[in-house]
């Protein structure tokens, strides 16, 4: 569900509770893997393989969060970075130089570390008789991934986002909203965007959720195209303190995929 990734908001809601209270101490290591294909854009498609490790740590009210990714792009060499952005012709190429539209529209294919998020999420209201939550989260995309390859746009990119859930019997509800501030690279000049998602879950059975989850973000050029995408998944306790998650999405907007489908296991310890 992704924001720095609309669909990453997904990971977000349903491993941490969207909000949900956490206990000191508590530590969580992840893995996943995700496949997205579309056009972003452009008149070729571009396959995403995109493989997050992701750290996570409680302590107090705080939820510290630490996401280490390997990415493969098979595409035009104008679509760069985890989330497919479309950069104009005029852009960038691999060198950071302006491109031609022939050879920004030529494929390539380029696989390496991605961009390393960090966030910190503050357990800000918890109202457990009413099953309301609300926290608020920071997060920094640091430019790790390789610009020369089309991984990343080489600039870091911040964002403050809040977060709600409401749970009532085996239905929960919750919504994100933020915003993000976009490093401009040499050459292109960023909007920064407002993003929010909204969705629900319901518990099947005391190991099994299934959920729905719409996410939009506002365009990040001048005459660019929003993010809209809608997801679901399904997630299934495999031990008191792991699970395996599993999901599939489908864009709407030309700044999302066609399509995609993803699995994540994680474990808390």
């Amino acid at each position: 569900m992704k924001a720095f990734a609309s669909h990453c908001l997904l990971w977000s809601a349903t491993l941490l509770g969207c909000g949900a209270a956490w206990a000191e101490g508590d530590l969580q290591l992840s893995v996943g893997s995700e496949y997205t294909t579309g056009k972003y854009g452009s008149t070729e498609n571009s396959e995403i393989w995109y493989v997050p490790v992701t750290g996570k740590y409680a302590t107090g009210s705080w939820l510290l969060k630490l996401t280490v990714p390997y990415l493969r792009i098979s595409g035009p060499a104008n679509v760069v970075g985890m989330n497919g952005t479309m950069v104009p012709p005029a852009g960038m190429n691999s060198a950071m130089m302006p491109l031609s539209p022939a050879q920004a529209t030529s494929r390539r294919t380029a696989e390496g570390v991605g961009d390393v998020i960090a966030a910190a999420s503050y357990a800000g209201y918890e109202n457990r008789a009413a099953g309301v939550l609300f926290d608020v989260t920071g997060k920094i995309k640091f430019a790790t991934a390789d610009s020369d390859q089309g991984l990343g746009t080489g600039a870091n990119d911040y964002a403050i986002q809040g977060d709600i859930s409401k749970q009532s019997g085996r239905w929960a509800a919750f919504a994100s909203g933020g915003w993000k501030s976009m490093g401009n690279p040499p050459g292109v000049t960023f909007k920064n965007p407002w993003y929010a998602s909204l969705g629900a879950t319901y518990k099947v059975s005391s190991p099994t959720t299934l959920g729905m989850v719409y996410d939009h973000r506002s365009e990040i050029l001048d005459g660019g195209a929003k993010v809209s995408e809608i997801t679901l998944f399904l997630s299934q306790k495999i031990s008191p303190t792991a699970k395996i998650q599993g999901y599939v999405l489908r864009g709407f907007a030309a700044a999302s995929p066609d399509w995609g489908a993803g699995v994540m296991v994680s474990a808390g310890f």
